[in-house]
């Protein structure tokens, strides 16, 4: 389960209100931008940055192709991308986002692993049981 594309561009519109990221391409801005966009290819397709981000899917491509020399040249580019990633952790752990089907299959899946373990944990204590049963029988036949 992922996050919803939705959840996506609201993350994306408060990353620019809160880093006062303008549309303009002035470096500090695109670098934002940047950044946002390869931390988000992590959980997202390049189509749904795209949108996202209301910019070409090419725009994602070349941001991502620049990634490696970014980090390199430049600290600022690094704050944005590391901040990015904590945004994008943060909706991966979200499950306000999911709909009721997505929940139940979750629930789902949880609870088939907790009957698996309890499975388990069943037919130890009946191997158990019967290992002291036995020796029960024993202790019944030494006494009479």
């Amino acid at each position: 389960m992922r996050p919803s594309y939705s959840a996506l561009e609201k993350e994306y519109e408060l990353y620019l209100k809160t880093n006062e990221i303008g549309v303009n391409r002035e470096q500090r801005n695109v670098l934002a931008r940047h950044a946002f966009m390869v931390a988000a290819r992590d959980v997202y397709t390049t189509l749904e940055i795209a949108r996202a981000t209301k910019l070409h899917h090419a725009t994602v491509i070349h941001a991502t192709k620049n990634h490696e020399m970014n980090t390199f040249s430049s600290s600022m580019y690094i704050e944005f991308f590391n901040q990015s990633l904590m945004i994008m952790q943060r909706l991966k752990e979200d499950e306000s986002f999911l709909s009721p089907e997505q929940i139940i299959v979750k629930e789902n899946i949880f609870l088939r692993k907790r009957i698996d373990s309890l499975r388990a944990e069943v037919h130890y204590l009946e191997s158990k049981l019967e290992e002291h049963s036995d020796k029960v029988i024993e202790h019944k036949q030494l006494i009479e």
